[in-house]
């Protein structure tokens, strides 16, 4: 059985998504070696360091497309009526940017809507949740859905584990 979505198909059956969670989670024997253990890469400060603070929240999104979260929406400093380009991004996300000639705005409460035939072209469902990412020096909100996390999570924990 397959799980597809707008943004790609994420596969629940062999060789899937949740196969590759499983595998990350259980690992595979391997013989014991009496060699001494090499440390793990650790990643030095600077390259923890990013150019412009980002900051993250999981919300949800009603259906109406309301984004449940002010709060990344006041971190920005973006007060009620300020007019909101809104699009669908590369990757499943949606990207919201303040432009004077916006077609959306930020709602009297404070929040944000995501139309709907951007909510339905990255996979946003009604209730669904997403992962809202504020840089807020560049002054630009992401919205992704959690299947965007999931493989993101996904590939890290892969990738590391590949290395051990």
């Amino acid at each position: 059985m397959k799980d597809q979505t707008a943004c790609g198909a994420a596969s629940l059956g062999q060789g899937g998504v949740v196969d590759q969670v499983v595998g990350a989670v259980v690992p595979r024997r391997r013989p014991v070696i009496a060699e001494r253990a090499v440390p793990l890469p650790v990643a030095e400060l600077g390259s923890v360091l990013r150019e412009a603070e980002l900051a993250y929240r999981i919300a949800s999104v009603d259906g109406r497309g309301r984004v449940s979260d002010r709060v990344t929406v006041e971190r920005l400093g973006w007060m009620p009526g300020v007019r909101l380009t809104i699009d669908a991004g590369k990757n499943c996300s949606v990207i919201v940017n303040p432009h004077a000639q916006g077609a959306q705005m930020v709602t009297s409460q404070g929040y944000i809507r995501i139309p709907a035939r951007i909510r339905k072209q990255i996979g946003i469902d009604s209730g669904g949740r997403v992962l809202i990412v504020a840089a807020v020096e560049r002054d630009f909100l992401m919205v992704h859905p959690l299947v965007v996390l999931d493989e993101m999570l996904v590939r890290f924990h892969l990738g590391w584990l590949d290395h051990g």
